[in-house]
């Protein structure tokens, strides 16, 4: 509704024009308060299901990443000389032995020396290559030596350029950046035919190392794709195997499913703060009565009990059998007793739990946040759209009725307006008979 403009009412009546045209435009204003009160309920709503919609996705990626991480944490059991070992997703608990053969190096070069890093070097073509791809640069007169490294360093090639000093002849060393031969071309080769540098090359070599007896070759010391799920990093040779023990860890697993339980927790919650009444609460703005909430409430239970490993025989089916449960007001938590005993029992099978394609929880979960939060057509952003146009629908509204009121006010201010002209009028008749009368009274 629009602002009055300044007038000056009851000059001639002595009404408060003004103020009674204030307080009748109260009254008829109610109404369009009444739809803003509304609105901003629905609006309370809309945001209210964005949050739900947006921990639903929390959920769906929780469940994916331990479907394809793995719900199960390991951890190194045992030491060596020769090895470092780190685990990660999908490795499983067991024993094998490791021996180191030979440790992977870089193949580089080193100039013949010189007198410092300022010393002039011959003019020419300096051309090399790194890892089968070939680098040059042209070299001019006057150049130094710290000059060439720098132009190496410009080249974007992978190796190192540096210069090193053995306290009284300085020298350029240069480093290839990988480890290893590749598997094709030269891993570093030079060409200098006006011997700038003099470079004496060192070739490169692998690492070799058995695994339970396998024969295995890598170019780097850093071994992390022959026992799923677990890195092993090379130190030094060693004569004689050593043991690599991988156990299951119930601690970090418990980590991992807390990770689930969590977001799980964040959806429910927010969904049972919308359906749960509370005196003194604004039921306007909440969706107590929401049929897509009390839906989304029973599929989230559902996951629960959801039974995944189709064998007969499994003991691990559900997510009570590693420890999932639920308390009274329905929050889910990770009884670390049990999930002990199902890493006991059968660790795979606790991973098969939400990595199971279709039918694995990591998947049930995906589908049941689709069917509520996906946005195209997901049942509460579907309940959300519609929300939206009621907003929508409630401004066109409101603007109608402001409208319709400032056509009002201008109707009374026109209307007290034209009622103090005829009272001034009025007042000017009987100001000028009562002249008249007293004209007359005093001949």
């Amino acid at each position: 509704m629009a602002d009055a403009t300044f007038r000056a009412g009851g000059l001639a009546s002595g009404l408060d024009s003004n103020t009674i045209i204030d307080k009748l435009m109260e009254l008829e204003a109610q109404p369009v308060n009444l739809v803003k009160t509304r609105q901003a309920a629905v609006k309370t709503q809309i945001s209210s299901l964005a949050d739900i919609r947006s921990k639903l996705s929390d959920l769906a990626l929780a469940g994916r990443n331990l479907a394809s991480a793995g719900a199960v944490a390991t951890t190194v059991g045992s030491s060596a000389t020769g090895y470092d070992a780190v685990t990660g997703s999908g490795a499983v608990a067991g024993r094998h032995t490791v021996k180191v053969i030979g440790l992977a190096s870089a193949a580089s070069g080193l100039s013949t020396p010189f007198g410092s890093s300022t010393a002039p070097v011959n003019a020419g073509r300096f051309d090399f290559t790194v890892q089968g791809k070939d680098y040059g640069f042209d070299v001019a007169s006057g150049a130094t030596l710290a000059d060439v490294a720098y132009q190496i360093r410009l080249t974007g090639a992978p190796v190192s350029a540096t210069l090193i000093n053995d306290g009284s002849q300085t020298f350029l060393s240069l480093m290839n950046n990988e480890t290893g031969n590749p598997t094709t071309g030269a891993a570093l080769a030079v060409t200098d035919p006006s011997n700038i540098l003099g470079l004496t090359l060192k070739t490169a070599s692998d690492a070799h190392l058995e695994v339970d007896g396998l024969p295995i070759t890598r170019q780097s010391n850093s071994v992390g794709d022959v026992i799923p799920g677990v890195t092993i990093n090379l130190k030094a040779i060693t004569a004689t195997d050593e043991t690599l023990v991988i156990n299951n860890n119930t601690t970090g697993t418990q980590t991992n499913l807390t990770k689930f339980v969590d977001a799980y927790n964040g959806v429910l919650k927010l969904v049972q703060a919308q359906l749960t009444s509370v005196p003194g609460s604004d039921r306007a703005s909440s969706l107590a009565g929401d049929s897509s909430l009390r839906s989304l409430q029973q599929a989230l239970h559902g996951l629960l009990t959801t039974r995944v490993n189709p064998s007969l025989t499994a003991t691990i089916r559900s997510l009570a059998d590693v420890g999932l449960k639920t308390d009274r007001d329905g929050v889910l938590t990770v009884d670390a007793d049990v999930l002990g005993k199902a890493l006991t029992r059968d660790a795979q099978a606790v991973n098969d739990l939400f990595s199971t394609a279709t039918v694995g929880l990591g998947a049930v979960t995906q589908k049941t946040v689709d069917v509520y939060g996906n946005f195209t057509n997901g049942f509460l952003s579907t309940r959300s759209k519609g929300l939206i146009n009621n907003v929508k629908q409630m401004d066109d509204q409101i603007a109608s009725m402001n409208l319709r009121l400032d056509v009002r006010k201008t109707t009374l201010i026109n209307q007290f307006t034209a009622m103090e002209k005829v009272v001034s009028g009025v007042k000017s008749t009987g100001n000028f008979l009562t002249q008249i009368g007293s004209g007359g009274t005093s001949k």
